[in-house]
C-alpha cells in the first residue's frame, strides 16, 4: 500500500491488514523481567479467555458436551470456575493467601494491588504465585482431561512450590 507520497511500504500495508484488539490493562503485569515468558504467555491466554474449556467448545462449535469440572466433578466447567471457584482451586488460593496474608482476586491487577504496602520482593512473589497457581491449575485440568489422571493435591503443591522458588 502506498503512503501519502505514493511510495509502497511494508509497514503501511501491515497497518491496513492488521486486526487490532483493545489492549488489556492487566497485560503489563505479565510481560515483566521477573515473569518467565512461558508463564506470561499461558496467563495471557487466561486474560483473553481463549482456553479450550468445554463451555467455549460448545458455544463455538455448537456441539453438546458433558461440561462437568474435571478437578472437582461438581459444577459446569468454564475458565473462571476452573481457575478460581472449583474446590481444588479454592484450596490452592486459600493456601497461598495464608502464606502471604493477602486475599487473591479474579482480576490480576486488583490482586497485585492488594500487596501495595509490601516490599517489592513480596509484591513480585505474590504476582508470580498468582500466575503459577493459575497456570498449574490449568495444566492439572488438562492432565485429568487428556491423560485421565486423578487430581493430586500433594503433586500440585510440590510443583507450585518448585516453580515459585525457581
Amino acid at each position: 500500500m502506498p503512503d501519502l507520497k505514493g511510495v509502497f511500504r511494508v509497514s503501511s500495508a501491515k497497518e491496513i491488514v492488521r486486526q487490532k484488539y483493545p489492549s488489556l490493562e492487566r497485560t503489563s503485569l505479565l510481560w515483566r523481567k521477573e515473569i518467565h515468558p512461558v508463564l506470561a504467555a499461558q496467563n495471557w491466554k487466561f486474560l483473553r479467555g481463549i482456553c479450550a474449556t468445554y463451555d467455549l467448545l460448545q458455544s463455538r462449535f455448537k456441539i453438546p458436551l458433558a461440561s462437568k469440572c474435571h478437578l472437582c466433578g461438581i459444577a459446569e466447567e468454564n475458565l473462571e470456575y476452573v481457575l478460581f471457584s472449583c474446590s481444588f482451586a479454592a484450596r490452592a488460593w486459600t493456601w497461598i493467601s495464608q502464606i502471604f496474608g493477602l486475599t487473591p482476586k479474579n482480576n490480576l491487577v486488583i490482586s497485585y494491588k492488594a500487596a501495595t504496602r509490601r516490599s517489592q520482593m513480596v509484591r513480585d512473589l505474590w504476582l508470580l504465585a498468582n500466575l503459577v497457581i493459575k497456570s498449574e491449575l490449568w495444566a492439572l485440568r488438562n492432565k485429568v482431561v487428556f491423560e485421565h489422571k486423578k487430581p493430586n493435591w500433594n503433586m500440585f503443591f510440590k510443583r507450585v512450590l518448585k516453580l515459585v522458588q525457581d
